[in-house]
């Protein structure tokens, strides 16, 4: 049985939360580049070449506020950018 489409955006927003509590490691709301890099590398996304630079890069890219870090909203954005 097929789900409607609002119930397929509402698990996809509820995994996507789960998803941002997993990199989100201190639990305030926000997905700094110390936390993308921890919660890469614990996924085995992250190797030896990387550094600390490359996880300011990345956030930096989906930073729309400029504030350093990742909210939920461009958390959000990101992974959708990674399913495309």
């Amino acid at each position: 049985m097929a789900m409607a489409g609002d119930d397929q955006d509402s698990l996809f927003e509820n995994d996507l939360r789960k998803a941002f509590e997993i990199f989100d490691l201190n639990g305030d709301g926000l997905i700094s580049s110390e936390e993308l890099q921890i919660a890469l590398s614990r996924l085995g996304l992250w190797d030896k070449h990387c550094n600390s630079l490359d996880s300011k890069i990345i956030i930096n890219v989906y930073d729309t506020n400029s504030d350093g870090f990742l909210d939920f909203g461009e958390f959000k954005n990101m992974m959708l950018f990674a399913q495309s």
